[in-house]
This record gives structure tokens, sequence and C-alpha cells, in this order.
């Protein structure tokens, strides 16, 4: 008789957004964690990435992030993903932060600080440590598949940077 009706589905559709620093960032969430997401729960839940393109003050950010998160009851769910290098000075915590030595106690407690901010339970800080792009080059390969044309001098990059590396190590 045809399909049978999804009128029983009392599971609401969640946004998840990806508030992204940059285009590497942008690239990332909408190429690899957004298909990953949605495909452990198909038609529950839709991953979006908004770009800041770049530094902003926060805000900027803020606001951005106030405007996805809408009405309190609204199924949505905010994140970020913005390097650590490069905060806005004004960011929440950001003088009292300076003093750790350790950057992951850093971290944590500008994500505290952020969070703490929003204030709202629909959204999860997130300040990566790391430049992201640094976390790209560590595996050139696969930098294939968004530059096709360029495999040889990507091979040559990844050659580069393994002897680099080797001699460090020496």
């Amino acid at each position: 008789m045809g399909k049978e009706s999804n009128w029983g589905n009392t599971f609401p559709l969640t946004r998840l957004y990806v508030v992204s620093e940059g285009l590497s960032e942008l690239t990332f969430v909408q190429d690899i964690l957004a298909p990953h997401v949605q495909g452990r729960r198909p038609g529950l839940i839709v991953v979006e990435a908004p770009n800041l393109r770049g530094n902003s003050s926060y805000g900027k950010l803020k606001k951005l992030i106030r405007a996805l998160l809408g009405k309190p009851s609204a199924e949505v769910l905010v994140t970020t993903m913005i390097d650590l290098y490069q905060l806005p000075g004004d960011f929440p915590g950001y003088t009292l932060c300076n003093k750790y030595k350790d950057e992951r106690k850093r971290v944590e407690e500008l994500e505290r600080f952020f969070g703490e901010d929003i204030n709202d339970r629909r959204f999860i800080p997130y300040l990566q440590l790391h430049e992201f792009e640094a976390l790209i080059l560590t595996d050139v390969s696969c930098l294939g598949k968004y530059y096709p044309k360029s495999k040889d001098a990507l091979v040559k990059l990844n050659k580069s940077i393994k002897r680099n590396t080797d001699l460090r190590r020496k």
C-alpha cells in the first residue's frame, strides 16, 4: 500500500551549529563532521557551520551565538570551532587566563568563562588548542582530496615535512 507514515516519530529535528573560525574549519564541518553526525541520526539532526571568516570581536561572536540559539524552546545546539591563537582581547576571561603557563588549563578556563557568559545549556564552548590547519598538515595526503591537481606537489611537501621532522629527532 505504499510507505508507512512517520507520524509516530515524536523526536524533533535538532540543529547543531558549529560556529567556524575560517575556511578550513568550515570545510571540515561540512565535509567530514556533518556527514558523520547526520549519518548516525538520520532525519533527527542537521549540522550547519556558520563561518566567522577569520578574526572577529567577541561581541560579534556572542551576538551570532545568541541569534543561533534563538528561543529557549528551540531544538538547537551550538558549539564553536575557534583556535586559541589570536582570540580577541575582549573574550571573556582573556586577561585572567593569560597567567596560566599550562595551555590546556588556559583553554579549559577560557571555555568555562565563555560558557558562563553565553549562559545557555544548549551552548557547548570549544576552543581549539592548536591551529586547526596544523592538525590537517600532520597528514598532507588528506589535502589530495581537495587539490587533486596538486598531488605531485603534495607528495613533495609530505616528504619535506617528514625529512624535517626526522632531522629534529636526531
